[in-house]
């Protein structure tokens, strides 16, 4: 990371990694026809559709690409509020949709984070599950995310693909093609 950080075009990096969306959506013509994909690191309240998962991350995204994004960047991280209701504003808006998307692994069924638990899913804290078995984005997209290396790419469900399998601790990168589900393992060895 530090190498990265001291690179002559870091700033160029992080500038245009500021404007790359949190959450991607589209419909690909697979297999199987046409279907919706959606990409996001982490996960999404239990109570977000698809309309509105798009709509929150693009608040987001706006505050990142503002000319007050360092105000943002400042008070981005936090666990509170502990989860996502209507009447949010301001800096704690943007962190709780910050943290669901980039950051939860475990919520209950009315979408409190637990932010602790880095565990697979044998080891779930007591009174919550994993965010997927709540989602309810979309009865029929494909729902591809990462940051949780513990699930080794397993979720149980067949439309929500977990594809981190733990390459920054030296297990192996995982890639999906969307047109056929193929999945692909690169290992470092």
């Amino acid at each position: 990371m530090q190498k990265l950080l001291k690179s002559p075009d870091a700033q160029e990096l992080a500038d245009w990694l500021r404007t790359q969306p949190l959450v991607y959506f589209d419909c690909i013509d697979t297999d199987a026809g046409l279907q919706d994909f959606v990409m996001l690191h982490a996960g999404v309240a239990p109570q977000w559709s698809l309309e509105q998962t798009l709509e929150l991350s693009a608040e987001v995204e706006i505050a990142l690409q503002g000319d007050d994004y360092r105000a943002y960047l400042t008070h981005m991280y936090g666990d509170t509020p502990r989860r996502w209701h209507d009447g949010l504003e301001g800096l704690d808006r943007l962190r709780v949709i910050t943290n669901y998307l980039t950051r939860v692994r475990y919520c209950d069924a009315i979408g409190n984070m637990q932010l602790k638990a880095k565990e697979g899913l044998a080891m779930a804290p007591h009174g919550y599950k994993p965010w997927f078995m709540y989602e309810n984005i979309s009865e029929r997209a494909q729902i591809l995310f990462g940051h949780w290396a513990a699930l080794e790419g397993h979720t149980g469900k067949p439309r929500v693909h977990a594809l981190d399998t733990g390459f920054v601790w030296g297990q192996k990168l995982t890639a999906l093609r969307l047109e056929d589900g193929k999945r692909f393992a690169y290992s470092k060895t």
